[in-house]
């Protein structure tokens, strides 16, 4: 379970059953809850940091779409020298990430939103259709 040694308040059934379904996906995961830990306004369990092997799939890690909306921290395990020559690099960082970005914004698609359910009526009593655009990568 989770390390809940810096948390303000201690954490709910729900914040529970989230950690718990984390740590499920890799063995070698371990999640510390920092003391803000809570459910955002987007239904996105946020103040936490997991831990994981090196070797473990990309799957295992907790990625949120609020993520890509503000700042994430990433740790480097190759060592000094590898950072020194990344950090070096800013002119070839800058390209590779621009040619990563309008590679993804062409490769955007709409999303089809054909398995959801149309339930408008029932809601509503009027069929508003409501569309959102998701890119696919």
């Amino acid at each position: 379970m989770a390390n809940e040694t810096f948390g303000l308040h201690p954490l709910t059934s729900d914040e529970r059953a989230t950690y718990a379904s984390m740590l499920h996906r890799e063995p070698t995961g371990r999640l510390l809850a920092m003391p803000t830990h809570h459910f955002g306004d987007y239904g996105d369990l946020t103040g936490f940091r997991y831990d994981c092997s090196g070797n473990s799939s990309g799957a295992c890690l907790p990625v949120s779409r609020r993520m890509f909306f503000g700042h994430t921290m990433v740790e480097c395990a190759e060592g000094e020298a590898e950072i020194l020559r990344l950090m070096s690099q800013q002119q070839e960082n800058k390209r590779i990430m621009k040619e990563f970005l309008e590679d993804t914004e062409k490769n955007c698609s709409p999303a089809l939103l054909d398995c959801v359910p149309d339930n408008t009526d029932a809601l509503t009593g009027h069929g508003v259709q409501q569309v959102a655009e998701v890119c696919y990568l």
